[in-house]
């Protein structure tokens, strides 16, 4: 029983870290202005280069 008890500590410790994974991500995200505003960085970068 321990060794079960020990995976599912496991489990939850690696569920905690990619929460906390996708909470930078989208903070990040909201912190570039979402997915709007990338685009927009991407169009203009690519309107440079082509200039």
């Amino acid at each position: 029983m321990d060794v079960i008890y020990d995976e599912i500590r496991e489990l939850k410790a690696e569920r905690e870290r990619l929460r906390e994974a996708i909470r930078q991500i989208l903070d990040w995200h909201n912190y570039m202005g979402g997915p709007y505003k990338i685009r927009e960085i991407a169009e203009r970068a690519l309107a440079g280069r082509k200039e």
